[in-house]
């Protein structure tokens, strides 16, 4: 299907290798990157297309997976040991960490809230209106759900489902990547299902118990992260497809709104998220990985980048 939408380069890294994994936005516009091939967390201003490092994390962290706003201008950050080239994760390496950017100039130092030791490969993270200081974090590697006090540095498992894990047989032990909270449902991705859930918790709940059983929104097609719209619009990054698609509210069907299997344009598409400036409500940022999971028709690659879509 043809693209639909408009698209622009924002930034784009150097060197090939490079792999933006999740992005998350400031009050202020500016976007933060995390990167799993180094231990990193990036700023970047869309409106001038500057970008620089502003985390750094010491060894043995080697690499930045999920990230999501907890309080104003506080974000939560999952850092682990994880070689993307080789797709091959440590096991009992990852962490939750804050970063406060309250500063305007720096320096950002992260502040561990607590390690996850059973953990396989925390990915993405989310923070839910009204439930306090609490973010959920998916396990890919695990199929596994884990609810995180920040404020108390503490964790516990909330859910491990079959439908949270990657099928017998499947290429990658990549199971719930992405994962929102929205009107009483906790959604999430399973990549090698290909297919978006979503499960009723609590309500407005730290606790987010669950309600009811797991049921599918969208499959059919490749899926990493995701964001949701106001109204509940899914939009889904399909990585080695480079392509971002819209599942509507409402719906269980898929369309390609940018990107193409055959070109660069969203060259393996890893997250994305709103903007949330006056000028920015309906621009769609991705995070892409550089096609390096799966190279452009075979032998196409290029660094890591970040691509807006305008949505209205």
């Amino acid at each position: 299907m043809a693209a639909l939408e408009k698209t622009r380069t924002v930034f784009q890294l150097d060197n090939i290798g490079s792999w933006f994994e999740n992005i998350a936005v400031r009050a202020n516009g500016r976007l933060l990157a995390t990167r799993i091939d180094l231990p990193q967390l990036w700023e970047i201003d869309p409106a001038s297309g500057d970008g620089a490092a502003v985390v750094t994390w010491p060894a043995p962290i080697t690499s930045v997976t999920g990230i999501t706003e907890l309080t104003p201008d506080i974000f939560a950050v999952a850092v682990g040991q994880y070689d993307g080239l080789a797709k091959a994760t440590i096991p009992g390496t990852y962490e939750i960490h804050t970063v406060d950017f309250g500063s305007p100039s720096g320096p950002y130092t992260p502040r561990l809230v607590t390690a996850i030791p059973e953990g396989g490969l925390i990915n993405g993270i989310t923070k839910a209106d009204g439930a306090g200081t609490v973010v959920l974090a998916a396990d890919s590697e695990y199929g596994v759900l884990y609810r995180v006090d920040v404020a108390a540095k503490s964790y516990d498992r909330l859910m491990a489902d079959e439908l949270m894990r990657a099928p017998e047989g499947a290429m990658l032990s990549l199971g719930i990547n992405g994962v929102k909270v929205r009107g009483g449902y906790i959604y999430f991705s399973n990549s090698m299902r290909n297919t978006l859930y979503r499960v009723p918790v609590e309500s407005e709940s730290a606790s987010f118990r669950p309600t009811g059983p797991i049921e599918p929104v969208a499959s059919g097609f490749m899926q990493d992260d995701f964001c949701l719209d106001e109204d509940g619009t899914a939009y889904v990054t399909t990585h080695p497809m480079n392509t971002v698609v819209k599942v509507a509210a409402g719906s269980s069907e898929g369309e390609v709104i940018a990107g193409n299997l055959e070109s660069l344009e969203l060259a393996g598409s890893t997250a994305c998220a709103f903007g949330r400036g006056s000028n920015d409500k309906r621009t769609l940022y991705v995070s892409c990985a550089g096609a390096l999971a799966a190279p452009v028709k075979g032998e196409q690659v290029e660094p890591a980048k970040i691509v807006a879509i305008d949505l209205s």
